[in-house]
């Protein structure tokens, strides 16, 4: 992303909010399961008229010759022209259409193996998709995922800490002994190409990858400049909003505001902000402001921040400053 930015616009500043790994990746699990969560429940059109109309809208969509490939510019296309002016009523359209995609595509390689119609099957998941039940058409977000299961959190990391660890070992053992992370991420960045296990760490749930923040930075300074990336934690945004934001605009070269009206402010004034100006934010993304979240077991936490810990160090040193809450407690 950094190196198209860098193309397409090289006078570009950037601004990179960072947070606790761990909390994090934890925030990334409850999100993901919230997602999984809406899928369980079913969509009840309003009548049998309007819930036909959009099955038939969905399923001539992919008989027309000139809709051959998945991308989200069609999904977006797909959306507007199905469910039309009540696209924002059926808030997880987007998530049905991603896993619809996904199932559609698989049964068409299917059939393209077994020599089938490969039409035939796209359509047959379309129809799938669309169940009667009690005498009503119901639009069924779970079929599209129903191959899929969310794992535990602590099974899910836990797994992922090996298979990070098994690729990244060599020079997580040099920085130990070198100090050097310059050299330390240049070696993970070529062994990730060549380990056996990056399609698993990458495409999975990236839990703890996305965390690897040294990783994904050094590869960005190779595009622009240091002083043009402004890294802030997201911490210190929560507790002292106006100084951050003042430093944010001294960076960017915008004129000086006031911010203290922010501080002191709870979470029910942001959240109400958020209603108000980005009411549909996280429609259909599994984001919401404030949440229950699931609980990390004590031990697995423990690892995890020993787990996080090079690759924060490595961090701290890039960007010349350090962020002491990032610890187990």
């Amino acid at each position: 992303a950094c190196e198209a930015i860098s193309f397409f616009m090289p006078n570009t500043k950037l601004i990179v909010l960072v947070r606790d790994p761990v909390e994090r990746a934890l925030s990334h699990y409850n999100m993901i399961k919230r997602i999984h969560s809406m899928l369980e429940e079913a969509k009840v059109f309003p009548t049998n008229d309007e819930a036909e109309s959009v099955r038939k809208c969905f399923y001539d969509f992919f008989v027309s010759s000139e809709n051959k490939n998945y991308s989200e510019k069609l999904k977006v296309k797909l959306v507007a022209k199905c469910l039309n002016e009540n696209a924002n009523e059926y808030e997880d359209w987007n998530i049905f259409v991603r896993g619809l995609f996904k199932t559609i595509k698989k049964s068409k390689r299917r059939a393209e193996i077994e020599k089938k119609d490969a039409l035939k099957a796209q359509l047959d998941v379309i129809n799938l998709c669309f169940s009667k039940e009690e005498n009503r058409l119901t639009f069924l977000q779970k079929c599209a995922y129903s191959d899929q299961k969310l794992e535990k959190f602590e099974f899910i990391v836990t797994e992922e800490m090996k298979m990070i660890k098994n690729c990244f070992e060599k020079p997580l053992a040099k920085y130990s002994t070198s100090g050097n992370w310059k050299a330390a991420l240049e070696e993970m960045e070529n062994i990730l190409k060549l380990c056996s296990q990056r399609k698993k760490i990458t495409e999975r749930n990236d839990l703890l990858f996305r965390s690897l923040y040294a990783f994904h930075l050094h590869k960005c300074f190779k595009h622009i400049e240091t002083d043009e990336i402004l890294i802030l934690n997201s911490n210190d945004l929560k507790n002292s909003p106006d100084n951050v934001l003042s430093h944010v605009s001294k960076f960017l070269g915008v004129p000086e505001h006031d911010f203290g009206y922010l501080v002191g402010k709870n979470d029910s004034f942001f959240e109400s902000v958020i209603d108000q100006k980005y009411n549909d934010f996280g429609v259909g993304s599994g984001w919401k402001f404030k949440s229950e979240n699931v609980e990390i077991l004590p031990d697995v936490k423990s690892q995890l921040y020993s787990f996080f810990e090079p690759f924060n160090k490595m961090l701290f040193e890039m960007i010349g400053k350090e962020f002491n809450e990032w610890h187990f407690e």
